[in-house]
Order: structure tokens, then C-alpha cells, then sequence
């Protein structure tokens, strides 16, 4: 699945909480606080007495002290000892405490995975098992619990659940009336338009000017003829031949080059349509073919960070802030994803804005149509489970908490922290980030004062709300709006025309379809091979006899059925 908050790092989602994210990984139209920051739940809750006992404030459906287990990226640093005014708040609204199940991501999906075959699943998980077989797995295995019944009452999961998408992920279909679900999409954009920013190259401009150039690429020979300077023209005027051209988070992001030919492998195989109408897999399109031809022109001209293959951590992005790296392929200019960017390029340059740094590359055009597209995002990435040893009164406190989570009055609580310190309310949706210091007198960051902000991740990403989220400087702002301007208004960007494939999940032929697995080994395979049409034909064909052609026959037997 491609989502920049897939494969964000810890940091970048410390970074939002700033801004920003876990960005590390883009906004559309709000709603009305009056449409989803109230809810059932809400309703039922009141605000607090001053003694602060929970007995004293909260309804009688909270009546019950109750311990909430937890399993989300980074809550072993969200949820710890010592002072916190955002986290002792919510386990008062509540009448909660939370036990952490640390995880990162480096080892979720191992400790996760142990934890369900062991029937030890904390109360609350949040897991990408949409789409998988341990969706299904953890389903008809009794491993997850459906959500109550009552889950409409909860008017903003139900906004996550109750859609196309939600339907999907929870393999409930669009005409069923009483739809039985399971996991709480985790949101990540608002609209099909954000996902134009899920992925893109950042360059330097200071880097530009020290090697003579004026214009930001727009075309891949336009962008190859500028890395190749970054390479040999001492662009970091060091006086050494200390810099390399294109670096990324890993090398599946570094795809994006393939963008104008084939957006359907962009980070990840889609599903393409073939001239008869029928669905293929991109990589045995010609348009594929044609899109590794300008990954591996990159490559042969030596542009490409040669440790791409080796990257670990946060490798590629230092290289890009150090220093070392002319370009950067990771998310395009979110706020969440220019965080990062912005706090240490702040640091080195002061006096300097991040558009004055950094300039983003425009996703390049098709050569023969001219025309610019990219793949429709996901809206949603990972979910939220219940464990099925969670009982039906536990269960109405979880989701209590996940409609919380996902309001903008708990937006408001959760992830800004404590109104009149940390943030200043200017309006409806407009805030204003407070300055906190040390008690040495350096700068105080939210998530350094209140760790529990960093909750709101079991709720939503960090572009979700971007576009009500304060803290984001003057640069990041610039970069943001001239770049969907530049996209939409002048380049008349659109959506790929591409088969929904969501929720098709192989049965009969899921061990043949084998290639998602070796994504990455196939483009590099490709891209440095010395004949790549024969090679490119070589794994088609090895493919098909390995029993693709199957794959591709439930394929589109599941698409027909689905009425897509």
C-alpha cells in the first residue's frame, strides 16, 4: 500500500506535533466543529470538577474506572510517568487510565502478529490489515471483535466507517444495510486532490544558485541535467567531491521518477487497465517498461545516492539536510512532511525562509500525452482493532475514546496540548502556538511538555488535520500553496484513470501473486540491468509461468463480481 505515513519515521511524527507530524509521509475542505466535533459521546461527558476526582466528574456511563490497553507506533513515549496536564485531563474525562504496548516501526508488525496468535491483543490495536489475509485471519478467527452495534452513535467513526472506503477495508458491501464492522479506518486526507503531495522530490536552492541554475526542474532531463551538477560542480562549495545527487527515504520513494509514465507503480504495484478493458498488473505494462527506463537513467548516469540500496533509519534525510544530498524523494510539501525540513534547516539557516532552502519538483508529465497524473491516494491508512477479550462495556468506552480522538474538540485537547500554554484559540479551525521554554530557556516543544499528544495518531495522521493545525511557518505554507497551484492550475493535474481494485482480495491464487513482495528487487534489477527491454520481458514471462496468468484471471473475475 503507498502511503507517505506508511513508512514515516518516529521522529517525523514527534515532528507534527510541532507543526506537523510522522512526517517523516497534504488539505482539503473542514467540517464544522458543530458537524464532527460533537457526538453521542460527547454529549454524555461533562466537563470536570476542580477537585479533579473522577468519580465527581464524569456521567454515570463512565461511572466504572476502567484501564484502557494500547498498542500504537510510538505510545511508549506518548504515555509515561511524571507530569502531564493533556494526558491526566483525558484519563479524568474518561475515568480511564492507559497501559502502554510499546511498539515501533521497526518491530510492530513482529509484536503485533506474536500478540494475536496468542490471543494477547491489548484492548486497542492499531494495525495495516486491510486488504490481507489477517484481516480476514483475525476476523473469522475471533482474534478482533466486531464494533458494537451501536456504532453510528459514535458520529465520528461512523464518518470513517460508514463510506466507500471504510466498506471496503471491512469487506462490507456499499448495499448492505446493517454492515457488520470491524476496524476504524485511520484517516490520512480529506479528498482524492491531497494525495498529489503523497509523494515528491525536494531539491535545494541554495544548492541550484552555487551551480548556475535558475529555474526548478519541470521534465526528467531537465531535473537529471541538474543532479548531475550536485554531483561534479561542488553545488555545497566544500572544495571536495563530497555530494551525491538524488537521495530519498528509501529507494522505493526514489520511484516517484516513474511518475509521468507509469504512476501505477509509483511506491508500490497497482493495478492497471490493459487496451481491452480488462485489469493487468502495471508491471507487465509497456508504460512500466517505459518508467524503469527513466529510473535507470538516473541510475547510469550516476545521480542516484549509490547507498540507496543499504539505506537504515533516517540515512537518506540526513543526507538531504547535511548537506550531502542535492535532492530528497520522500512525501511532497505537506505540513506534516516539511517538518522535519523546516525545524532543522531553521536551525542551520535562521535568517532564511524553507521556500527560500527548498524547492519541490513538479510530478513529471506523460512523454507522449503531455499530460500529468498520479495514482488516487488511500484516504486511509492502518486501522484500529478491538481485541475480542474486550467485553461489550469496555468496548463503548474504546469507542468513546476514538470518536474523541477524531473530533476537533479532542484535536483541540489531544494534539495542541493545554489552550492559554501551548496554543492561543484565534477562531473557528485558527490557532496560534504559544512559545514554551526549559528552565534553561531553549525552546519547550509540545510533545516535550505534554507526551500524551502524541495520542492523536491513534486517531488520524497528520495531514488529516493540516489544515487547522498551527504551528506551520511562513515557508512551509509557501511551499504548500504554489505547489498545489502549480499542479492544478497550470499543469491541470488529475486522478489516473486506474481500476479500484480495494477490497478484491486473491483467494485461490494469492501465493502465485508473489511480486508486491519484491517490488524494490524488481525496479533495481530493472533499472541496472544491461539490456532492459529483455530483461523487463524475461520477468513477465517468468511471471506467467509461474501461474500470473491465474492471478490475472481471479483478478478480473473479482472486479466483474465486485460490478466495478
Amino acid at each position: 500500500m503507498t502511503k507517505l505515513w506508511k513508512k514515516i519515521s518516529a521522529a517525523a511524527l514527534a515532528a507534527a506535533l510541532m507543526l506537523s507530524c510522522m512526517a517523516g509521509c497534504s488539505g482539503g475542505g473542514t467540517e464544522s466543529k458543530k458537524e464532527e466535533g460533537s457526538s453521542a459521546a460527547d454529549e454524555s461527558m461533562s466537563q470536570g470538577s476542580s477537585d479533579g476526582s473522577a468519580e465527581s466528574s464524569q456521567s454515570d456511563d463512565y461511572a466504572e474506572h476502567m484501564t484502557l490497553s494500547i498498542a500504537v507506533w510510538g505510545i511508549g513515549d506518548t504515555i509515561i510517568d511524571g507530569e502531564d496536564e493533556v494526558r491526566d485531563r483525558l484519563y479524568d474525562k474518561f475515568n480511564i487510565d492507559i497501559e502502554p504496548y510499546a511498539v515501533t516501526w521497526g518491530d510492530y508488525g513482529e509484536k503485533i502478529q506474536l500478540w494475536a496468535a496468542t490471543n494477547q491483543l491489548p484492548d486497542i490495536t492499531a494495525y495495516d490489515a486491510a486488504y490481507t489475509d489477517t484481516f480476514r485471519k483475525w476476523r473469522d478467527q475471533g482474534v478482533v471483535r466486531a464494533l458494537p452495534d451501536n456504532w453510528a452513535s459514535f458520529e465520528n467513526v461512523a464518518k470513517m466507517l460508514d463510506n466507500a472506503e471504510g466498506r471496503a477495508m471491512n469487506e462490507v458491501a456499499e448495499t448492505e444495510a446493517n454492515p457488520v464492522f470491524y476496524g476504524i479506518p485511520r484517516p490520512n486526507y480529506q479528498s482524492d486532490e491531497d494525495g498529489i503531495t503523497d509523494y515528491g522530490i525536494a531539491i535545494r536552492r541554495d544548492w541550484m544558485e552555487n551551480v548556475g541554475v535558475t529555474k526548478v526542474p519541470e521534465t526528467p532531463d531537465e531535473l537529471l541535467d541538474l543532479l548531475k551538477k550536485f554531483v561534479t560542480d561542488d553545488p555545497n562549495q566544500s572544495g571536495k567531491a563530497d555530494t551525491v545527487g538524488l537521495a530519498g527515504y528509501t529507494f522505493s520513494w526514489m520511484t516517484v521518477l516513474m511518475n509521468g509514465e507509469c504512476p501505477d507503480a509509483v511506491n508500490g504495484f497497482r493495478w492497471s487497465f490493459a487496451e481491452d478493458g480488462s485489469l493487468v498488473p502495471c508491471f507487465m505494462t509497456k508504460n512500466f517498461l517505459n518508467g524503469v527506463k527513466v529510473m535507470k537513467e538516473f541510475c547510469d548516469a550516476g545521480v542516484i545516492d549509490p547507498d540507496y540500496i543499504i539505506y537504515k533509519g533516517e540515512d537518506g534525510r540526513d543526507k538531504f539536510l547535511n548537506g550531502q544530498a542535492g535532492a530528497y524523494a520522500h512525501s511532497g510539501p505537506t505540513y506534516s512532511g516539511t517538518g522535519i525540513m523546516a525545524e532543522r534547516f531553521g536551525e542551520a539557516y535562521p535568517d532564511k525562509s524553507l521556500d527560500e532552502i527548498v524547492a519541490f519538483v513538479p510530478l513529471f508529465a506523460n512523454s507522449e500525452t503531455g499530460k500529468t497524473t498520479f495514482p488516487a491516494p488511500s484516504k486511509y491508512w492502518s486501522e484500529t482493532y478491538l481485541s475480542s477479550n474486550v467485553d461489550d462495556a469496555k468496548a463503548q468506552r474504546c469507542m468513546a475514546l476514538m470518536d474523541y480522538l477524531l473530533s476537533v474538540e479532542g484535536y483541540e485537547d489531544i494534539s495542541l496540548g493545554i489552550e492559554g500554554v501551548s496554543y492561543k484559540k484565534l477562531g473557528e479551525g485558527k490557532y496560534e502556538v504559544l512559545p514554551m521554554t526549559k528552565e534553561d530557556g531553549s525552546p519547550m516543544t509540545v510533545a516535550e511538555r505534554y507526551p500524551c499528544t502524541g495520542l492523536y495518531s491513534l486517531g488520524f495522521w497528520g495531514p488529516y488535520r493540516q489544515d487547522i493545525a498551527p504551528g506551520h511557518t511562513d515557508g512551509q505554507i509557501k511551499l504548500y500553496d504554489d505547489y498545489q497551484t502549480l499542479m492544478f492550475d497550470e499543469k491541470k493535474a488529475a486522478v489516473a484513470d486506474a481500476p479500484n481494485t480495494k477490497g478484491l482480495l486473491l483467494d485461490e491464487t494469492k501465493d502465485l501473486a508473489t511480486a508486491d513482495d519484491h517490488y524494490e528487487e524488481i525496479i533495481n534489477q530493472l533499472m541496472t540491468s544491461d539490456d532492459i527491454d529483455a530483461a523487463w520481458q524475461d520477468m513477465v514471462d517468468s511471471y506467467m509461468s509461474q501461474g500470473y496468468d491465474q492471478v490475472i484471471a481471479e483478478m478480473n473475475q473479482l472486479y466483474k463480481d465486485a460490478g466495478r
